[in-house]
């Protein structure tokens, strides 16, 4: 049967469920702008960095327009510009201050490997976050954990490729979602381990593990079939520590899914049963 996934750490409904991870910036570039507000075709691109008041606070745009009215671009309507005439690196743009930042995930029309960065100290320097994958000239939906969960944190968007220009929309930032649960010496974890709940869950759940060694860990999440629906937590994790991150969707159709930890440790897999 054929399921139809909405994932709560990619919407502000996160919000209405009263999980810890809040949609930040939920932007849609064609919708959720003023009329006006940023330039409509290259030629009107500046020639130097300009900030943008919108509904979702001040953003910095270098050689971005929207282009919503394009025939090439559909319903994408920022352009990060980029030829190879231009240097390369030299599009960008810059949200405004988050106070963390958990998943970020928006859509692509080309597929060009974007590269976004986030800076701590107002952008005097900056962190590579992830690139997106190559996957031109094919769209894909970008979906990433980030979880920095310092304030003040900002995000830039950069077109590093010399294939061309990029659109993309729906751009949405969460907060950071993965929590520290309180520990004694009588729960102090040991070991790597992996487990939800509750479980069976509708519609939501959370997802507490642990790590034996204190380095990067990730927990993703996979259907029935192996295929990967979206990756929770992607960061530090330290040992003696229990952390919790929150999960969910709405689906057509009960089913198995399976979260899975890797770490120095190794692996774990746990199943997790949706009940419609």
């Amino acid at each position: 049967m054929k399921k139809l996934l909405a994932f709560f750490l990619l919407s502000v409904f996160v919000a209405s469920v009263a999980l810890s991870q809040t949609a930040l910036l939920n932007e849609g570039f064609e919708d959720n702008d003023p009329t006006g507000v940023f330039p409509t075709n290259s030629s009107e691109v500046s020639a130097e960095p300009r900030t943008f008041s919108t509904t979702n606070g001040t953003w910095t745009l270098f050689k971005a327009y929207r282009a919503s009215s394009s025939p090439t671009s559909g319903s994408y309507a920022l352009r990060i510009r980029n030829t190879s005439a231009e240097t390369v690196g030299s599009s960008y743009f810059i949200t405004p201050p988050l106070e963390s930042i958990g998943n970020v995930s928006f859509d692509l029309k080309r597929g060009r490997p974007l590269k976004v960065y986030y800076s701590t100290n107002g952008g005097s320097s900056w962190v590579e976050g992830f690139v997106c994958p190559n996957t031109n000239p094919n769209s894909q939906s970008v979906n990433q954990a980030l979880n920095v969960t310092v304030s003040n944190v900002i995000l830039k968007i950069q077109n590093d490729s010399i294939k061309g220009d990029e659109d993309f929309d729906n751009f949405v930032v969460t907060s950071a979602g993965s929590t520290k649960v309180e520990t004694t010496p009588s729960n102090v974890p040991t070991e790597l381990s992996l487990k939800n709940f509750p479980n069976p869950f509708n519609p939501s759940t959370k997802i507490v593990f642990s790590v034996k060694t204190t380095g990067k860990a990730t927990v993703r999440i996979f259907d029935i079939r192996g295929r990967e629906l979206a990756k929770v937590f992607d960061g530090i994790a330290r040992s003696g520590e229990i952390y919790q991150v929150p999960f969910g969707f709405e689906i057509a159709s009960s089913g198995i899914f399976f979260a899975r930890i890797e770490n120095v440790d190794g692996t774990r897999t746990h199943k997790m049963v949706f009940m419609k």
